[in-house]
C-alpha cells in the first residue's frame, strides 16, 4: 500500500513564535521579485528582492517550504562574484555561511578540494506569499544551497526561526513551515508542538491484490498505481481512493480493511488537498482519520496474539499498523488545521491564512522540475549542477518578473 502522509507544515500564531504543523501537496505558480540580471548566490538569502516584492504587491504572510533534490557533484567558479560553486555550503547554528567558498589563493583552493565534502544534495527554501484580501498565493526563491545530511532537528529549528525574525523585518510573517516527512523535519516539528508519543516505525500490511478488480473495471488506473516504486506519488493516491475504486470493493472478499484505509486517503486528501473544501469539511475529514487510526491502534493492542492468522504469526502487532511517521503527521495536521481555525475566529489572523491547499512543500518540487526541464534541445541529461540550478531559477525569475 502507498502512505500519503508525505508533507508537514508547521504555522506560527501571530502574537509570538509559536509553531504548528499541517499538509498538503499542491504546487502553485512561482512568482519573483529579485534583480534585473537574475542573478541568484548559493546560501544568500534573498531578502532584499522580498522585501521589494512586498512592497509592490502587499505581500504580508507567507508559508515557507524547505526541500532536497540530487544534483550532479561538480565544482564550478563563478566569475561574478568570485564563489566557488559545488562544495557543502557550511551552517552556523543551522543558517547557510554565504560566500564561504570565496578565495584568491590557490593552496586554499587544493586545500577544499582535498578536504571539504562535495554532496549531491541541493537545499532549497521558497516562500507561498499570500494577500490579505484574496485567497490566492505565489511562489517565492527564498534560497538554495548545497548541503551535506551531517545536521539536526535543533539546527533545523534554528534555521526556521532565523527565517521567521528575518521575514518579519521584511514585513512578511511566516504562518508556516513546510517539508517532507524527513526523520529530523518531524522530529523538530514534533519537539516544537510537544508531540513526544512513541510508535513502531513499521510498513502496513499488504492488499494489492483487492484491487486487482478496480484495475479492470477503470482503464484510468495502472499497475503502477496499486503497485508503486515511488511511496510518494500523490497521483496514484488520488486515483486508488476514489469512489470509482471502492465501490467494486464492496464485491471483493475480506477486503474491508483495504477500504478502509483508501478511504483514510480520501479523507486526508479533502482535509489538506482539495482546493474547493470547505472549513467544516476539512476539520470533520481530518479528525475522523485522526480517530479511526486511534481506534486501529488500540484495537491492536487489544487483540490477543493467538487470534493473528498464521500467515502473520511471526509478525508483532505494529505491522498492521501505519508508519510512525504517518501517524504522528495525521496527529500533528488535524491539531494544526484547528488551532488555524481558532486564531482566524480570534482575530489573531486574516480569513486568507484558511487557504489551506496553499500550505504545502510542493512548491519546491515545482521549481525542480521547471529547471530540469530547461537544459536545451539538444541536451538529454535531464538532471544539473548547482551553478546550473542557480542560472535556470534565475532566469525563471526575470522571465515570471515580464510576466507580471
Amino acid at each position: 500500500m502507498i502512505i500519503i502522509i508525505s508533507n508537514n507544515i508547521t504555522l506560527a500564531s501571530q502574537s509570538s513564535a509559536q509553531v504548528l504543523p499541517i499538509s498538503s501537496p499542491l504546487s502553485p505558480t512561482m512568482a519573483t521579485g529579485t534583480k534585473a540580471d537574475g542573478k541568484i548566490v548559493e546560501g544568500e538569502f534573498r531578502y532584499d528582492a522580498l522585501r521589494d516584492l512586498q512592497t509592490s504587491n502587499n505581500y504580508q504572510l507567507a508559508v515557507c517550504s524547505e526541500n532536497c533534490t540530487s544534483v550532479t557533484p561538480k565544482v564550478m567558479y563563478d566569475a561574478s562574484t568570485n564563489i566557488f560553486i559545488g562544495f557543502s555550503t557550511p551552517l552556523d547554528h543551522g543558517v547557510s555561511v554565504t560566500q564561504f567558498f570565496q578565495t584568491d589563493s590557490y593552496d586554499q583552493l587544493k586545500e577544499w578540494f582535498e578536504n571539504e565534502e562535495k554532496s549531491n544534495l541541493l537545499n532549497v527554501h521558497m516562500l507561498e506569499l499570500l494577500t490579505i484580501s484574496k485567497s490566492s498565493s505565489t511562489s517565492f526563491l527564498l534560497g538554495a544551497y548545497r548541503i551535506t545530511s551531517k545536521f539536526n532537528s535543533i539546527d533545523v529549528l534554528r534555521r526556521w526561526l532565523w527565517i521567521f525574525e528575518r521575514s518579519r523585518i521584511s514585513n512578511i510573517r511566516i504562518l508556516a513551515f513546510s517539508a517532507d516527512c524527513d526523520p529530523k523535519y518531524l522530529r523538530a516539528m514534533r519537539l516544537i508542538t510537544g508531540f513526544f508519543a512513541k510508535l513502531p516505525n513499521i510498513p502496513i500490511s499488504e492488499r494489492n491484490d483487492v484491487l486487482e478488480q478496480s484495475i479492470e473495471t477503470n482503464a484510468w488506473i495502472s499497475k503502477t498505481d496499486v503497485y508503486p516504486k515511488d511511496r510518494q506519488n500523490f497521483g496514484s493516491c488520488a486515483k486508488i481512493s476514489t469512489d470509482d475504486v471502492l465501490f467494486p470493493l464492496n464485491n471483493v472478499s475480506d477486503s474491508y480493511a483495504t477500504q478502509v484505509y483508501l478511504r483514510l486517503l480520501r479523507s486526508i486528501i479533502i482535509a489538506y488537498i482539495e482546493k474547493s473544501a470547505s472549513i467544516i469539511d476539512r476539520i470533520y475529514h481530518s479528525w475522523m482519520t485522526v480517530f479511526i487510526c486511534r481506534l486501529w491502534w488500540t484495537g491492536l493492542q487489544l487483540t490477543d496474539e493467538e487470534k493473528i492468522s498464521t500467515e502473520h504469526q511471526d509478525k508483532n502487532k505494529a505491522f498492521f499498523f501505519i508508519t510512525k511517521a504517518a501517524y504522528h503527521s495525521i496527529e500533528i495536521n488535524a491539531h494544526t488545521l484547528l488551532s488555524v481555525v481558532i486564531l482566524v475566529c480570534q482575530h489573531d489572523l486574516p480569513e486568507s491564512a484558511l487557504c489551506i491547499s496553499s500550505f504545502n512543500s510542493q512548491t519546491c518540487e515545482n521549481v525542480f522540475r521547471l529547471t530540469r526541464s530547461m537544459p536545451g534541445t539538444f541536451s538529454s541529461n535531464v538532471n544539473f549542477t548547482v551553478g546550473q540550478f542557480l542560472r535556470r531559477a534565475g532566469k525563471l525569475s526575470v522571465l515570471q518578473d515580464i510576466e507580471r
